[in-house]
C-alpha cells in the first residue's frame, strides 16, 4: 500500500489497500501488510502514489518509523521511508494518522479515560513510541531493550526516555514501583 501514504481524496479503509510491489524479477506482485516489504527481495514502488500527491490530493501516512524489526530478526525498511520518500519529492508534509502524531496518543488514552500525565507508554522505538509519547504530554515513557531496541537509542532522540528497561515484565514493575510511592 506503498507506505500507507496513498493520497486519496476520499479517506478510504487503507487497511485493505494494497500496494504495487516488484519481485526480484520484475513481476508485479500484490503488496504485503501495511506497506512493509516482506519476504524476499521486493522494492515498495510509492511510483503510484506520487502523482495523487503533487495533484494535491490528501496526504497520508500511518508514521514516519524508518524501520521496523521483522520476524527473521533483521531490520526492514518501514513506512517512514516511503512517506518520506513521497514527502521530499511532493515538497508537501503528511499528515501522520499513527506514531508519533500526538493525535494518535491522545486518542488512545482518550477511549481508556485517563490523563495524559497518569499515562505510561513502553515501547522498544525511541522515537516514535517514547518520544513520540512525551511530546504528546504524557507522564512517563519507558524504552525496553528489546524487539527494534538498539545500543545508543535512549540517547539519540529527545525527549529521552524516563527510564530503559530490559523487557516488558521490568516494565511492569517500573510501573507498579511507581504507583505504589
Amino acid at each position: 500500500m506503498v507506505a500507507q501514504a496513498w493520497a486519496r481524496a476520499a479517506s478510504a479503509r487503507p487497511s485493505r489497500s494494497r500496494s504495487r510491489v516488484f519481485g526480484a524479477g520484475g513481476r508485479k506482485q500484490q503488496g504485503g501488510r501495511r506497506g512493509r516489504c516482506r519476504r524476499g527481495i521486493r522494492l515498495c514502488q510509492p511510483q503510484p502514489c506520487f502523482p495523487r500527491v503533487i495533484r494535491r490530493c490528501r496526504f497520508c501516512g500511518f508514521g514516519h518509523q524508518p524501520h521496523l524489526k521483522d520476524a527473521d530478526g533483521q531490520l526492514s525498511l518501514d513506512t517512514g521511508a516511503f512517506v518520506a520518500a513521497l514527502e521530499f519529492a511532493s515538497g508537501r508534509s503528511p499528515v501522520v494518522l499513527g506514531k508519533p502524531s500526538p493525535d494518535f496518543f491522545l486518542s488512545a488514552l482518550g477511549g481508556l479515560r485517563c490523563p495524559p500525565a497518569d499515562a505510561v507508554m513502553v515501547g522498544d522505538d525511541a522515537e516514535s513510541d517514547v518520544a513520540g509519547a512525551l511530546r504528546a504530554g504524557l507522564g512517563a515513557g519507558l524504552l525496553v531493550r528489546t524487539g527494534k531496541y538498539r545500543p545508543g537509542d535512549e540517547t539519540r532522540f529527545d525527549p529521552a526516555p524516563t527510564a530503559v528497561v530490559d523487557d516488558l515484565a521490568a516494565a511492569a514493575d517500573w510501573i507498579i514501583s511507581r504507583a505504589a510511592a
